[in-house]
């Protein structure tokens, strides 16, 4: 049907028209349409502004059809209003499509009591497909509104305006490498003739390997200005996370595994064991060149190179030795960890006694044990014996009569706990003090011969003493017996002892 006959016949059903006094205008919403590329769709809206009792319009919406077509166009629902109907008119669609001509028509017409649409509203969304990526214009070359008084508002009197919409189809630049080692951005498109600049951006720990564009290397670069675009184009960033080298090493007197070069990726965490040789110690931890202390284990977290130093010290050392006659254990040199205690015993060989214990050239006296505190520097430790005095019961070094008592005083079980008992006094080689030891005392040593004494030992020991009558009147304590009690009291008598 021809444009002009369709014009009149909807002009004659046109019933209302919006006041001069209101901005009145047809326009295009979006005002700006940017499809992404060839084959995509878009919807356009006809919108009408400042109606007041609006009842009917028609409008005819002009465009490119070598860069867009329609494909579809359906009226708002704008119209009708309560108390109106739409009129049809038979065998005329409300939108009529030409999409060799590069225009659509589209009207509606109400009738009715009631009052008429006012405010804004839409008219008509058209959907357009995308034929080629070229800017183009929708726009609105013929249109007329109608109030309930039938006064026509048209682009043609003059009571009308319009506004157009732009089509600028938009080049799409495919970008990827946006993952866990970095991003890059915008992802966005570019009009035809534009230009784009696009940043590439590592993530903590990786780097930039390559950027790609249209498949071609560009090298690590950080960013790309895409110029004066005039199809899809692609970019694509690689990254690689960070490798570092923990160079690891230790001096005289240990080991740190793992050693060397040691390759880490970023972020890693390396656990350093530090293993002294013997008679070696940790003095120091340096990584970066930064004391860390005497530490072990040391874990690395790597962002970055490093290096890692294990320094030793020697331990202390105790030189122990001993002389002729004696032991002391542990002997030698012997190592021991910085602050730690460290404890000799000190043994004497049968027939032999402690003389002295040096330590650091320094008399400790006769001593069984030494104790060392906190070593912290070398010491020496040494132990000198003697042989033993035989007889010599109270180890004092000389055999005497104080010898026999206490020997007299053992054989009477008297209490001797406030006296050191020297065993290897033995004089017979049966590991105890008794009769012979007090005999050979008396005898032998202190030169003793005094009838009574010595006759009270022999009836002590069960040898022959002569008469036992005889014996008896030498008694001192009534118990009819010659004992311990008339020895002692011989020896005391004779020697002025009291003990």
């Amino acid at each position: 049907m021809k444009k002009s006959l369709l014009s009149v016949v909807i002009l004659s059903l046109l019933w209302f028209m919006i006041p001069s006094a209101h901005a009145l205008m047809i326009k295009i919403d979006p005002a700006s349409i940017n499809p992404i590329d060839t084959g995509n769709t878009f919807n356009a809206n006809v919108i009408v502004e400042g109606a007041v009792d609006l009842t009917g319009f028609q409008f005819e919406l002009a465009y490119n059809p070598a860069i867009v077509s329609i494909s579809s166009a359906v009226i708002g629902n704008f119209l009708p209003t309560p108390g109106r109907t739409v009129v049809l008119i038979p065998g005329m669609p409300e939108c009529d499509i030409d999409n060799d001509a590069g225009s659509v028509t589209c009207y509606r017409v109400t009738e009715g009591t009631g009052a008429g649409a006012s405010g804004s509203g839409t008219l008509a969304t058209i959907t357009f497909q995308v034929i080629s990526l070229t800017d183009d214009l929708l726009k609105i070359v013929n249109a007329s509104l109608t109030d309930t008084k039938g006064t026509e508002f048209s682009i043609a009197n003059g009571k009308l305006s319009t506004a157009t919409g732009t089509v600028q189809p938009r080049y799409h630049i495919y970008s990827s490498g946006t993952g866990p080692g970095g991003s890059i951005t915008p992802s966005d498109d570019v009009l035809p003739g534009g230009n784009k600049r696009f940043d590439i951006q590592p993530t903590a720990c990786y780097h930039i390997a390559d950027v790609k564009v249209d498949g071609n290397s560009q090298g690590a670069i950080n960013q790309y200005t895409f110029i004066n675009v005039n199809s899809n184009r692609t970019i694509q960033a690689t990254f690689e996370i960070n490798k570092f080298i923990i160079t690891a090493s230790a001096g005289t007197g240990g080991k740190i595994s793992p050693s060397g070069n040691v390759p880490v990726l970023c972020g890693q965490s390396v656990e350093f064991i530090i293993t002294p040789d013997d008679c070696y110690h940790i003095a120091d931890l340096i990584v970066d060149g930064v004391s860390k202390g005497p530490i072990n284990p040391y874990v690395l977290t790597v962002s970055k190179d490093h290096t890692i130093q294990a320094v030793f010290a020697k331990d202390p050392v105790i030189q122990a030795s001993a002389g002729a006659g004696g032991k002391i254990e542990p002997s030698g040199d012997g190592c021991v960890k910085p602050e730690e205690d460290k404890k000799f015993a000190i043994t004497p060989d049968t027939g032999f006694r402690i003389l002295d214990i040096k330590v650091d050239n320094e008399s400790k006296g006769k001593i069984f044990e030494y104790l060392f505190e906190k070593v912290s520097s070398d010491h020496i430790i040494h132990a000198d014996f003697y042989p033993t005095v035989l007889g010599d019961i109270d180890g004092n070094d000389a055999v005497n009569l104080e010898d026999a008592i206490l020997g007299l005083r053992i054989l009477s079980d008297i209490n001797t706990e406030d006296k050191k008992i020297f065993l290897d006094a033995d004089v017979n080689g049966d590991g105890r003090i008794g009769i012979e030891e007090v005999l050979y005392i008396l005898q032998k040593v202190a030169g003793l011969r005094e009838f009574d004494a010595i006759m009270g030992l022999r009836i002590l020991a069960g040898i022959d003493a002569g008469d036992p009558e005889v014996l008896k009147a030498a008694d001192i304590n009534g118990d009819g017996q010659i004992g311990i009690e008339e020895v002692i009291y011989f020896i005391q008598k004779m020697s002025g002892i009291r003990e």
